[in-house]
């Protein structure tokens, strides 16, 4: 993960996220299923209800 300014500690800095991935490329379109892993002492402990989000752009010949 690169973080760009901000102020991180060299200890967020040294986190492994404890991820997973799985892609799927079907005849018209493809997929990818991510896995956090927030239960590491780490993660901070998301409150019942809290909505996480997650942005992805796919660039393609610059264009996305």
């Amino acid at each position: 993960m690169d973080y760009v300014g901000g102020n991180v500690s060299d200890e967020a800095r040294a986190w492994n996220a404890n991820g997973e991935a799985a892609a799927h490329i079907g005849v018209d379109y493809w997929s990818l299923e991510y896995r956090l892993d927030l239960g590491q002492a780490e993660a901070p402990k998301p409150a019942s209800g809290t909505v996480l989000g997650f942005n992805c752009a796919r660039t393609f010949r610059g264009k996305e």
